[in-house]
């Protein structure tokens, strides 16, 4: 049996699947990090953050957010305990919205093959 977890960290989440032997963290957003981010670990990591470009529609998450926002909300979990509301670019987001949208992405981001399977 299959069964998958996610780590909804302040900072960043992750999310791994149990394979019934052994647990296997996913690759989600790998493809968005630039070279100054290509740290050992990082690939695994989806950064909990929310933000917003003129180059792009929409709300960006993960990767795209921290790295390609012209500004941005961290710690999206830390939005759902103390703001009701974010405020990004002028536009106003529920906390509860900002927080569907990172699982949405997490969701769209993966899961991608490890590199050699």
């Amino acid at each position: 049996m299959t069964a998958t977890g996610i780590d909804f960290g302040t900072t960043n989440s992750v999310v791994a699947q149990w394979l019934g032997d052994d647990a296997d963290v996913l690759l989600l957003d790998a493809h968005h990090i630039d070279a100054d981010w290509r740290h050992p670990g990082f690939e695994y990591l989806f950064p909990s953050v929310v933000g917003m470009s003129s180059l792009r529609r929409g709300a960006l998450f993960g990767w795209e957010a921290k790295l390609r926002s012209e500004e941005a909300a961290e710690a999206c979990k830390r939005l759902l305990k103390s703001d009701e509301y974010v405020t990004i670019q002028g536009r106003r987001f529920a906390a509860t919205t900002v927080a569907a949208g990172v699982f949405q992405a997490m969701r769209k981001g993966g899961p991608v093959p490890r590199p050699g399977s």
